[in-house]
């Protein structure tokens, strides 16, 4: 997700960084993009997307909604009581992030209907068992039970 956030160009040279070329000199660089390494990486990258998702709350307002009050770290965890309600908030989701170059993956579900609209490789690899972890709970996605 990090490199998704570009750094804008007044920024650019408090990102600096030496790197040795193939001639062995040192060269002095600028990163465009958010890094791993940078302490400020999570909040650029978690602000970047509550920002488009504020701008873009009337176009898609159940999936700004969603982003603004559910999603923890690059986790988004919520539900639906209808299987079509699923199938409409992943579109309106998968929608939303992509105009801003983000995508969603790793999609769990209890409901195998719900992510009929879901791509094998945007699924969870868990999803494939009963089991999906995230932010220290394990959800048991046959009895829909969570655990810590």
């Amino acid at each position: 997700m990090y490199l998704k956030v570009r750094i804008a160009e007044q920024d650019r040279d408090a990102c600096r960084f030496l790197w040795r070329n193939t001639s062995g000199k040192l060269d002095n660089l600028r990163l465009q993009r958010v890094w791993f390494g940078l302490t400020c990486s999570f909040f650029l990258a978690i602000n970047t997307l509550r920002v488009h998702a504020r701008r873009h709350q009337d176009a898609a307002p159940r999936a700004a909604a969603e982003i603004l009050e559910n999603m923890y770290v690059d986790d988004l965890a919520t539900s639906c009581d209808m299987i079509e309600e699923a199938k409409e908030l992943a579109g309106e989701l998968r929608g939303l992030l992509a105009s801003g170059g983000f995508r969603f993956h790793k999609w769990a579900r209890n409901e195998p209907r719900a992510l009929a609209s879901v791509s094998d490789e945007e699924r969870s690899a868990s999803s494939k068992s009963h089991f999906w972890k995230t932010l220290g709970m394990q959800w048991d996605l046959r009895d829909d039970h969570l655990t810590f």
